[in-house]
């Protein structure tokens, strides 16, 4: 299955078809693709994904151009790379999807109110007083203007709807719900899908205020889900979100789309780059020097620093700010985001009861370079941390940077996981296992004689945290061999809580 593709890094989507053809926009790069428009000697270069523009290619027959490049980072775990720089330290935009799984009925994830309402509009009213069905353009604008959104935004918003039906590079429906005893349309929506991406973006909707006792909306977006689950689609994504900065107007709707088992993404800021030539070549030269050396500037990228490991290929450390990040290959052991997702990880757990409120016995399987140790003390006060980590490397980082300052440093066993388990008695309330290899979750995730002798090493009461990044299979056998308490999601990690 596809990872989740915000709609504007969808191959489908077209930006091109939303620049005026006057500034001669065209489509350029591969992954991502993005899309150029301006006029010599100056243009401007688009992207949206998690990877970044190969410039070399955007600069099409060789043709040199000047460009401001743009690009909206979807993977705020990746550094920036060298040559890019952030103006705005606000993240640029904050989205919402839900998740089609064929396992589970996909309105178990709302909330409660709302599967109340789901059952009420079932039951009292589809095929009864009102009934959903396809409509055109015109009968969806006409009842839109007629609408309490369209009353109070205007037609503005239309017009997205009515570039994406002229463009037809995907799928875009018209739906409206018909009060069967006026004939009036009193409640809109308007998607689009794209194939590649098993993907579905809510574009537009509308709904009549005198009918608020009918759960009109509810009953739109369940129509929405039957449908997109019947396309063989996985994501339902309900595009913008309401966040610091933005029109107070937006909370209301943004609060609406919550309920339908939503996971939040926000993308980085804009990062920018500037391609020249010639005389405007020396002058971003002085510009870029002038912005690297500026000790006040709180997005300085430092360079990584490359350091040799028998274990890793090769470990990274760069700074971007005041986040220093470490990373082995593609995965990455110490940032912010790590950091951050352990802190919210532990609050979650809390709430079970299962750990004592005060030293708690925490063991960990693989340490990175202690970043998050500090989190684990933070929230679980007088702990007592064991760490097991293979590479002597990031060992000799870990007591290096001595990331977990002001606590102690943990105790640390140098070795195999699986080897030091076979052979370790003591037990503990916490277990985390966080191994990785430099691509991904370690294959000792699906080992079956690995995973249940955890159990041994486990108090009655304790609990296993595993961390698996994107790998979501690597929870098969945990799910299989223990009880499962949660799983969830934060941003682009997937985490599981397993008890005996």
């Amino acid at each position: 299955m596809p990872a989740f593709t915000p709609r504007s890094a969808w191959p489908e989507y077209n930006v091109k078809n939303n620049i005026p053809s006057w500034m001669n926009p065209e489509n350029i790069g591969t992954n991502p693709r993005g899309t150029r428009y301006g006029f010599w000697p100056f243009y401007v270069e688009i992207y949206a994904g998690s990877t970044p523009p190969d410039l070399d290619i955007s600069n099409t027959e060789g043709k040199p151009h000047n460009r401001v490049i743009m690009w909206r980072m979807f993977d705020t775990s990746r550094p920036l790379p060298k040559g890019w720089f952030i103006l705005k330290p606000d993240p640029d935009y904050k989205g919402g999807y839900a998740l089609i799984e064929d396992s589970v009925p996909y309105y178990k994830a709302w909330s409660r109110r709302s599967q109340e309402y789901r059952t009420k509009w079932l039951r009292s009213h589809l095929g009864k007083t009102h009934i959903i069905e396809p409509i055109n353009y015109e009968q969806f604008k006409h009842s839109y203007m007629q609408s309490h959104v369209g009353k109070h935004v205007g037609a503005f918003l239309l017009e997205e709807v009515r570039k994406r039906l002229e463009a037809a590079t995907t799928p875009v429906y018209l739906w409206g719900i018909r009060d069967v005893s006026t004939n009036i349309y009193v409640a809109g929506m308007a998607v689009e899908y794209s194939e590649s991406c098993k993907s579905t973006y809510y574009l537009n909707g509308f709904y009549a205020t005198e009918s608020s006792k009918v759960p009109l909306m509810v009953g739109m977006f369940d129509y929405w889900f039957m449908h997109s689950q019947a396309r063989g689609c996985r994501y339902i994504d309900f595009g913008v979100f309401w966040k610091k900065g933005d029109p107070a107007s937006w909370k209301g709707f943004s609060e609406f789309k919550s309920k339908f088992g939503t996971h939040y993404f926000i993308s980085s800021p804009i990062a920018y780059h500037f391609a020249a030539v010639g005389v405007i070549k020396r002058i971003e030269d002085f510009v870029q020097y002038l912005y690297m050396n500026n000790p006040l500037n709180k997005d300085y990228h430092s360079p990584e620093r490359a350091i040799a490991s028998s274990v890793h290929s090769t470990i990274y450390v760069d700074r971007v700010g005041s986040d220093v990040r470490v990373r082995t290959g593609d995965v990455y052991q110490t940032s912010q985001y790590i950091n951050t997702m352990w802190k919210k990880a532990l609050k979650h757990i809390k709430k079970y009861g299962r750990i004592p409120r005060t030293q708690a016995k925490v063991l960990m399987l693989g340490l990175g370079t202690g970043g998050a140790v500090i989190e684990f003390y933070k929230q679980l006060p007088e702990c007592t941390i064991t760490a097991i980590e293979i590479d002597p490397a990031m060992i000799a980082l870990t007591r290096t940077m001595q990331m977990f300052k002001p606590y102690k440093e943990p105790t640390i066993i140098e070795g195999d996981a699986a080897e030091i388990m076979a052979k370790l008695q003591e037990t503990y309330d916490l277990i985390v296992v966080d191994i990785f290899t430099d691509t991904g979750a370690s294959p000792l995730l699906n080992k079956e004689d690995f995973v249940i002798s955890l159990k041994k090493n486990l108090n009655d009461s304790g609990m296993i945290l595993v961390n698996v990044y994107r790998d979501t299979a690597s929870l098969s056998l945990f799910q299989k061999m223990y009880t499962t308490l949660s799983i969830w999601k934060y941003k682009h990690n997937t985490l599981g809580l397993f008890s005996i």
